[in-house]
């Protein structure tokens, strides 16, 4: 533990430096938030700051309790103030995160000039197509109450025309149940899985794990 805590404040030694020696040049940041739970349950913000020709990770904050938007802001400007940026109107440009609602609002009240992260969009945009069944082949019975009334609209406004509706000749739901089963059964079973290994040592040269998909892991499918 000494070892870890010894490593932490050298690194962070290192990153204060760094931004105290932007700042002597008028250097102005951009933020990156994102959210983060741990598989205990204990939630964290990440926080990253860029300028120009550099970014830098300021680590993880810790959120206890119910974080608002205000709530965020304060812990934002708490991280930054320990590493040098006392103030956030003169050296922040802008603030980028994903679409979450207390995000939106972050961007509101925090008068930044605030993105969304096109790569949370478009990962949002292929999880709607690989994992969500589509509306026609849905039923409300699926659906709890708060997504009843969602539901009922979608069913108004979202289904196109008979003529309008999309043919594929691949079934995507389909290819990762398959895929899926395949790679539970190979996971679970070391002795299949020993087997599958000597082949593929002997087309790629080295042992390869498979790797089931996740929806909130980039790339996993």
């Amino acid at each position: 533990m000494e070892l870890v805590h010894s490593q932490h404040k050298s690194i962070q030694k290192e990153m204060k430096s760094r931004i105290e020696t932007e700042l002597q040049c008028n250097t102005r940041f951009s933020v990156t938030l994102d959210e983060y739970t741990s598989v205990r349950c204990r939630r964290c913000m990440n926080v990253n700051i860029h300028s120009r020709n550099d970014h830098i990770n300021l680590g993880l904050i810790r959120m206890l309790g119910s974080c608002d938007a205000e709530k965020i802001l304060e812990l934002l400007e708490k991280n930054l103030a320990e590493f040098g940026i006392t103030n956030m109107q003169t050296y922040i440009v802008s603030i980028v995160s994903d679409g979450a609602s207390v995000m939106k609002k972050l961007g509101k009240i925090s008068q930044f000039r605030h993105q969304l992260c096109y790569a949370h969009g478009l990962h949002l945009a292929v999880c709607d197509i690989l994992y969500k069944a589509s509306v026609a082949n849905a039923s409300i019975e699926d659906c709890n109450d708060e997504d009843e009334e969602i539901f009922a609209e979608s069913l108004t406004t979202a289904i196109p025309t008979t003529n309008e509706i999309p043919t594929f000749n691949l079934r995507i739901e389909d290819v990762l149940k398959k895929v899926r089963k395949v790679v539970k059964l190979f996971r679970k079973i070391t002795v299949k899985n020993e087997v599958l290994q000597k082949y593929v040592v002997a087309e790629q040269k080295k042992e390869l794990s498979l790797v089931l998909d996740c929806k909130t892991r980039w790339s996993s499918v």
